[in-house]
């Protein structure tokens, strides 16, 4: 009995051992395998959400840092609700490549109608609503902010006949990568307002109904520097401005003001060209016109309304609604999503020709109201009524956008001028600014100040399988389908009859 006790303490002693080195040689390998290790997704679905070697390079490339919010809520955006997993999987690759550089990315999921606080403090910091559905980047004490509907193009139009969103491309990692590649070069863009002439004031308090300063506050979350410019002091435009907006004028400009604005569209600005937008309001005259006649354009003195019948009575409404889109990328998101916008009281806009002081500038009506609306140009009366023989018939142009400066189909941004025209600037103020009037403007403005240098990378379509059986192979599909489950259910009947027997 004790000759064997030995040899019984000497085997528990082996066995302790070994279940140490085999702990030992779990940890080392998981830890291992935690520093380095190799992703790759089998999932044919997941071919759309894998990044570029672009992306890849600009990840690693990064010296500080970066940091990605996915504040969306997909209870009520369908456009959400589409592609927040891909969008997720999508980031889940941006955080895994990233923190193989000299940066380091975090990505953070905040859910507004769940985490109360945390979404509360970042609605205060970038004036958020819980209604929107964003990507927030940040880098370096920059940011921008990308809207949901950005990141890919789906197709709603079966939505009003109980139907569903397709998505029809899903581009959210040009739209990322472009985001931090702009961060990174480490430039706010300057955004001027014109002021002076009774133009809307993008400095006014949120409660001021005929102020711009929420429009203001989306174009500052797009790492814009917004302020105002007064020209009649001025012998050039500042050399940092990106854009100027002239924004519902109420007065004229004089003669010193135009010759600045036209020198700034003709020699550009440093190594930019002229960029104007230029929202013109109905029953206004102030000498900006001809900018737009320079191209070809003209502003006309009508305003844009149609008839809608309200319980049972017939009413005038001034208020325009555009419904068709150019091909362009001004527009892209809302034609492919085949949204309406509402832009309030407008005027029309006539294009007669593509004719340019340079004779290389591209004229684009954007944004068209249907044939349900005309021009009236006896607006000043009481009783309204369409006469085909003084006003003017819908469809009706209201956006028009002149280009000189985009090649290859935008891909090549050029010295040139971008000027983008619209008969009304009142459906920006904070009174009737809305998602869809936000979406039309702000995709404007980042038209307007493309740098030259778009990453390009190409949306993914997700891949559609097929299977076409011929009718003697359904047959065979359906009996094996039938057969396996009815054999199984037979069998275990005569078990059950024959236990019971």
């Amino acid at each position: 009995m004790n000759d064997k006790q030995p040899g019984k303490l000497q085997w528990k002693i082996n066995l302790l051992i070994g279940l140490l080195l085999v702990l030992a040689l779990y940890v080392s390998v998981n830890g291992v395998a935690f520093r380095h290790y190799y992703r790759h997704n089998v999932l044919l679905a997941s071919a759309y959400t894998k990044v570029s070697g672009q992306t890849v390079n600009l990840l690693k490339g990064l010296s500080a840092p970066l940091t990605v919010i996915n504040y969306v809520s997909d209870s009520a955006d369908p456009v959400a609700g589409l592609i927040l997993h891909d969008v997720e999987a999508l980031l889940d690759e941006y955080a895994y490549y990233g923190n193989q550089g000299r940066g380091k990315v975090t990505v953070r999921q905040v859910n507004p109608y769940a985490d109360f606080a945390a979404a509360r403090k970042l609605a205060e910091e970038y004036k958020l609503t819980t209604q929107e559905n964003v990507l927030i980047v940040g880098y370096q004490g920059q940011h921008r902010i990308l809207n949901y509907s950005d990141l890919a193009n789906v197709d709603t139009s079966q939505l009003q006949f109980t139907g569903a969103a397709r998505l029809v491309s899903f581009k959210a990692e040009d739209a990322l990568s472009s985001a931090i590649q702009s961060l990174a070069q480490g430039r706010q863009t300057t955004v001027y307002f014109l002021a002076g002439h009774g133009e809307y004031d993008p400095d006014s308090d949120d409660r001021d109904n005929q102020g711009y300063s929420i429009l203001k506050s989306y174009l500052e979350r797009q790492n814009s520097t917004v302020a105002k410019l007064n020209l009649v002091a001025m012998p050039q435009v500042p050399a940092d401005a990106d854009l100027l907006i002239c924004a519902g004028p109420k007065g004229r400009y004089n003669s010193h003001e135009l010759t600045v604005l036209r020198n700034y569209l003709r020699q550009g600005n440093g190594s930019k060209g002229g960029r104007l937008v230029l929202l013109l309001d109905p029953d206004t005259v102030s000498g900006l016109e001809d900018f737009a006649a320079d191209y070809g354009v003209k502003f006309q003195d009508d305003m844009v309304m149609a008839k809608f019948a309200t319980l049972g009575q017939t009413k005038v409404v001034p208020n325009a609604i555009v419904s068709i889109y150019a091909e362009h990328p001004a527009v892209e998101w809302l034609k492919k999503s085949g949204l309406s916008v509402n832009l309030g009281p407008m005027r029309s806009l006539t294009v007669s020709g593509s004719v340019s002081p340079d004779g290389a500038a591209t004229v684009t009506p954007l944004a068209q109201a249907p044939d349900l609306f005309w021009g009236e140009t006896d607006y000043r009366v009481a009783n309204l009524e369409f006469d085909a023989a003084r006003d003017f018939a819908g469809p009706l142009d209201l956006a028009v956008a002149i280009d000189s400066a985009s090649v290859g189909g935008g891909q090549v941004q050029l010295q040139g001028v971008k000027i983008v025209l619209i008969g009304g600037g009142q459906f920006l103020i904070n009174q009737l600014l809305g998602p869809e009037q936000v979406d039309f403007f702000i995709n404007l403005t980042n038209w307007m100040m493309a740098g030259g240098k778009p990453l390009g990378i190409a949306p993914k379509v997700p891949k559609e399988f097929t299977v076409t059986l011929a009718p003697r192979q359904t047959t065979t599909l359906t009996l094996v389908l039938l057969l396996f489950p009815t054999t199984g259910l037979v069998m275990a009947l005569l078990v059950w009859f024959k236990r019971r027997g």
